[in-house]
């Protein structure tokens, strides 16, 4: 079990990889990776030794950096993400890289709050739990937790025995048990890191997973 979710222990060593850099005199990745603004991402899984996730660091510098480092960019990134590796080991459960773009510009007129959790607030709170394998079904089991906000029966399987999501969750799940307790988070059917918050807030679901 971790004590840290993924994405904490990355954020964790940014400072570290900066202090390397720096000390090593690779002043344009130096600078790239302190003027950026940093999001982190698992972006897949690979099924290479035992699983793991795939991680990237994204590096969104504002548009007078990139442009001065848009020649080298592929490189750069080449270096933070060598970095990155020697801070966070190798044999962790998981790969990191990073990449480098420039930072969007805002739209215009003025930003009203619109009341909902941004992206990467929602994401540290489902890495949280995932780290820290909380039952996210409650008091529930899983079939009667999704099926609250899901047609399961109208969702694909991933079991070639079975004809749809509710048949095969039953059977690994209920029946036999045998998937993980954080399958959800990467099944691609429920995309639970995309997903609009207004799914999630329905019918009173919002203290448990918010």
């Amino acid at each position: 079990m971790r004590y840290l979710s993924i994405r904490r222990e990355i954020e964790g060593s940014l400072p570290t990889v900066a202090e390397l850099l720096r000390q090593k005199d690779e002043n344009d990745a130096f600078r790239a990776m302190s003027q950026a603004d940093i999001e982190i991402v698992e972006v897949g899984y690979d099924n290479w030794n035992g699983g793991t996730e795939l991680w990237t660091v994204y590096l969104r510098v504002p548009v007078s950096v990139f442009v001065s480092i848009e020649d080298r960019r592929d490189e750069i990134a080449g270096i933070i993400s060598k970095n990155l590796e020697l801070v966070a080991g190798k044999d962790n459960g998981y790969w990191v890289s990073a990449e480098i773009s420039p930072t969007l510009a805002p739209p215009s007129g003025r930003h009203v709050p619109d009341g909902n959790i941004d992206k990467r607030t929602r994401a540290a709170i489902l890495d949280e739990m995932r780290a820290r394998e909380t039952v996210w079904h409650g008091a529930l089991d899983e079939i009667a937790f999704l099926s609250r906000i899901f047609d399961l029966t109208s969702l694909p399987s991933h079991d070639s025995r079975f004809q749809n999501a509710e048949q095969d969750i039953w059977q690994h799940c209920i029946n036999n048990s045998d998937w993980s307790q954080d399958w959800l988070y990467r099944d691609p059917r429920f995309g639970l890191y995309a997903a609009d918050q207004n799914i999630w807030t329905c019918r009173g679901l919002v203290p448990l997973l918010w």
